[in-house]
């Protein structure tokens, strides 16, 4: 039985090297094409020109000169003017539909009265609404809105504070509020010279960085599964005959099974050593010991398409299933798009996603 494994394994390993130089070919070519995309994946998702202004709608229940006046400074400071476009809502309801329909980041709810009750120290909290699936921009809204808030708790403290102290050192009235009314206007004056709210910092960021090792790793699984389209003929080459003669031999499915998969493994290590050089050449300083974890990568790779070509009797059907599959699953694991960039109910179900424990785990061997 072993010496009839042996020989099988042997003949198997022997039909799969005559299959190496092509297989190289094509993994060179989907390595550098990958190569390009990593290039440009960086400038696309965190340059400055991929930052778009997200859209905030603002409610105000009351019309007043008072509020007109606040609703046209928001609108119109180069504060924010980079990073959100201030939309005026008239009817509360219509605001809230168009945040469900996502035409809104958010909708901010002003209390009634909000203006005149900041300066006594009794202003209702303001009401934010986002979406149920909240993305990058929510979040980012969100925080924005937290910053801004905490920075009108200070200004208003200040200034009720600077208001106390001049009544304690009785203070002509008239002065006292020509006083802080100076001070509201210096504040208003330095708030609206910011010239932006969130500074883009440069793509050689932590982000980027990531991104960019997330990204490989991806590409790395998706080359791998990409020879199915080179070893499911190999994996096919079992006729009848040759089956019947193997069971006569002594030889049964399950090592005719493993025959296959250790010679698939074995060509998929050599385009996983191709990668490694490329990698390597590229400066991206990967692990070597990487030479030894990513085996059991290239060992799963190897019996999905298996289980693939046994499952399937056309090839070409094995093929596009492996294909599509592969980049469903790693698209939902975040392996070609930031989770964060997703829907809150997809970055939820990322959690329950294999392959997103096997992407971390790719990561961890190169990186």
């Amino acid at each position: 039985m072993k010496s009839s494994f042996l020989r099988l394994w042997r003949a198997d390993t022997k039909r799969a090297s005559r299959l190496i130089p092509s297989v190289f070919i094509t993994a060179l070519i989907f390595a550098l094409t990958a190569g390009l995309l990593l290039a440009y994946s960086e400038d696309l998702i965190y340059s400055k020109e991929s930052f778009a202004a997200v859209t905030i709608g603002m409610y105000m229940p009351e019309q007043s000169a008072e509020n007109d006046s606040a609703m046209n400074f928001a609108k119109n400071m180069d504060s924010i003017k980079e990073s959100a476009d201030i939309k005026e809502i008239k009817d509360l309801e219509h605001g809230k539909e168009l945040v469900k329909k996502g035409e809104l980041t958010a909708l901010i709810i002003f209390p009634n009265n909000f203006i005149n009750s900041l300066y006594g120290g009794e202003a209702e909290p303001i009401k934010v609404i986002l979406n149920e699936n909240m993305s990058l921009e929510e979040h980012l809204v969100n925080d924005m809105i937290i910053v801004a808030s905490d920075i009108l708790g200070i200004a208003q403290t200040a200034y009720r504070y600077y208001n106390l102290i001049l009544k304690e050192l009785n203070v002509d009235p008239e002065i006292r509020e020509k006083l802080t009314n100076d001070l509201d206007n210096r504040n208003l004056a330095y708030a609206a010279s910011r010239n932006m709210v969130f500074d883009i910092v440069n793509i050689n960021s932590d982000s980027a960085h990531n991104l960019r090792e997330t990204l490989t790793a991806s590409f790395i699984f998706i080359i791998l599964m990409l020879m199915c389209f080179q070893i499911t003929g190999f994996y096919k080459s079992y006729n009848s005959s040759f089956i019947m003669r193997q069971h006569k031999e002594g030889g049964g499915s399950v090592s005719m099974f493993f025959s296959r998969l250790l010679s698939g493994s074995m060509i998929l290590y050599t385009v996983y050593l191709l990668i490694f050089v490329l990698l390597v050449a590229a400066k991206t300083k990967p692990n070597y010991l990487s030479l030894i974890t990513m085996i059991p990568v290239v060992v799963l790779a190897a019996a999905i398409t298996l289980f693939a070509s046994m499952l399937f009797k056309s090839e070409h059907l094995a093929n596009g299933t492996i294909f599509i599959i592969t980049i469903l699953v790693i698209y939902l694991a975040g392996g070609l798009i930031p989770l964060i960039l997703m829907p809150k109910f997809l970055q939820s179900a990322a959690a329950a996603n294999p392959f997103t424990y096997l992407l971390k785990y790719i990561l961890w061997s190169i990186f």
